[in-house]
C-alpha cells in the first residue's frame, strides 16, 4: 500500500509544480504501462528445474523534459516485474520456489521525434530492488517451508517507439531489461528481467 501512496503524492507533487512554473510548456509527463516480463536467470546448479519465468508486470513513471531536437530530461516511478516460478522433482523430494521481483527507478530519458507526430525513445538509471522469494521442500515425511525479502542497487534501461495523439497524449510499446541485484548475509543474486509494455502518457 506504501508504494501507492508515495506513487500519487509524488504525482500530485508534480501536479503542483507544472501549475506553478510550466502551465504552458506542457514538460512535465506521467506515463502507466503494462505488459509481460520474462526473468532470465541461470541454474548454476545444473539442477534443470521446470517453471513459468514469465509473469505480468506493470510499471508508473512521472518526470520532466526538456524540449529540443531530442527531448531529454528525468524521471521516478516504480515497476513490479511480477513473478518468477520454478519447481524440482527428485525421487521423493518436491521443490518449489517463486521470487516476486519490484523496485523504485530514477533516471534519464529523451525522445526523438520524426515523421510528424511518431517517436522513439530511450531511457536508463538506477534501480533500487526488493525481491521476495518463498521455498518450500516436501518429502513423503515432512515439509518445511521459508521466505525472505533481500534488497540491492541494480540498473535499468529500454528502449521504445510511439505515437503523439495530441499534444497531451501519446501510446507507445516499450522494451525494458531491469537488472536486478540482491544482498543478504553476505550471499548476493543478480537476474536480468526483460519487459515488454505497453505505455500510455500523459503531459501537462
Amino acid at each position: 500500500m506504501n508504494k501507492y501512496v508515495l506513487s500519487l503524492s509524488a504525482l500530485i507533487l508534480a501536479g503542483a509544480c507544472s501549475s506553478a512554473f510550466a502551465q504552458d510548456n506542457r514538460a512535465f509527463f506521467v506515463n502507466a504501462a503494462a505488459g509481460q516480463a520474462t526473468y532470465h536467470v541461470d541454474d548454476a546448479d545444473g539442477d534443470n528445474y521446470a517453471g513459468n519465468n514469465s509473469d505480468s508486470a506493470t510499471s508508473l513513471r512521472l518526470g520532466y523534459l526538456w524540449h529540443g531536437p531530442v527531448d531529454i530530461g528525468v524521471e521516478g516511478g516504480y515497476v513490479d516485474l511480477g513473478q518468477l516460478k520454478a519447481s524440482l522433482i527428485s525421487g521423493a523430494v518436491f521443490e518449489e520456489a517463486t521470487v516476486h521481483a519490484k523496485g523504485w527507478l530514477l533516471g534519464a530519458a529523451g525522445k526523438y521525434h520524426f515523421a510528424d507526430q511518431w517517436f522513439v525513445s530511450a531511457r536508463g538509471g538506477w534501480l533500487r530492488a526488493s525481491s521476495d522469494v518463498d521455498f518450500r521442500i516436501s518429502t513423503p515425511a515432512d515439509s518445511t517451508s521459508a521466505s525472505s525479502s533481500v534488497d540491492g542497487n541494480g540498473w535499468y534501461g529500454g528502449v521504445g517507439v510511439g505515437y503523439d495523439f495530441s499534444d497531451n497524449v501519446s501510446l507507445g510499446v516499450n522494451y525494458d531489461n531491469y537488472h536486478v541485484k540482491a544482498q543478504t548475509d553476505g550471499v548476493s543474486a543478480d537476474a536480468n528481467v526483460g519487459t515488454w509494455m505497453v505505455t500510455a502518457e500523459y503531459r501537462f
